[in-house]
């Protein structure tokens, strides 16, 4: 390269979190969570969904000779929902850090309690629908707050 010549690079959040996460090639895929819940998973090809469900575009590395598109699910709520469910539920001032304590005591699966993160709005995976948050299956002698904020996590 030569001295002076100035080099750009554009990409949206989830294209440069799959890049940071090393989400470079076809198969792999990078979730994450912030407000929302997000699966981005590249593809070698271009696909499409005709229910807008998911977006595609081309990945950090795409190239017409070597095709790397993204592909992009938004699950809304599914991070804020944690957030929601510590204000609600949690001592004052309990930490997240003290609440994944309480969650690493609990099993995968949150003994069979689920909290459903639709709650911000129409959910575009689901038509648009605006279902609201959901919690399914509380059982009242087996399941406390531990159980809650694992479910809220998972969800």
């Amino acid at each position: 390269s030569r001295a002076g010549i100035k080099v750009g690079y554009r990409a949206g959040d989830q294209p440069n979190n799959a890049l940071s996460l090393g989400v470079l090639h076809p198969g792999e895929i990078a979730a994450t969570g912030g407000t929302s819940g997000v699966v981005y998973g590249v593809q070698g090809q271009p696909v499409s969904d005709l229910k807008s469900r998911v977006n595609s575009f081309g990945h950090v590395n795409h190239t017409q000779e070597d095709p790397r598109i993204g592909v992009l699910l938004c699950i809304n709520g599914a991070g804020i929902q944690y957030r929601w469910m510590r204000q609600m539920m949690a001592e004052a001032g309990l930490s997240y850090s003290a609440m994944e304590s309480l969650i690493a005591q609990v099993p995968v699966g949150a003994d069979g309690l689920s909290v459903v993160p639709f709650g911000i709005g129409a959910e575009r995976m689901l038509s648009n629908q605006e279902i609201g948050g959901h919690i399914h299956n509380i059982q009242f002698n087996r399941h406390g707050k531990d159980h809650f904020y694992r479910a809220a996590l998972e969800g």
